[in-house]
């Protein structure tokens, strides 16, 4: 198969896709403030993550918005249950 030298295959269109540039994020997570890291796992899957005392967390969203909130969600709740 011959591909003209402008057009990316199937393949080279998902792995663009998957390759999203990393957003560094500051969320307060009681009591510390903690980086997270998001990026695009897929066409509506983000994933977070960061570490929260010492624990490395990672977690999914719809959003970057909702994959942060569900980080801080589980950090938190992991800081209550300690």
């Amino acid at each position: 198969m011959v591909r003209s030298p402008g057009r990316s295959s199937q393949s080279e269109h998902r792995r663009s896709l998957i390759e999203r540039p990393v957003a560094l994020h500051k969320v307060e997570a009681y009591p510390e403030t903690c980086e997270v890291y998001v990026r695009l796992k897929g066409k509506t899957v983000w994933i977070a993550s960061g570490t929260f005392q010492g624990q490395h967390l990672e977690v999914k969203g719809s959003s970057e918005a909702v994959a942060l909130r569900n980080w801080r969600e589980v950090a938190e709740g992991r800081y209550r249950s300690s």
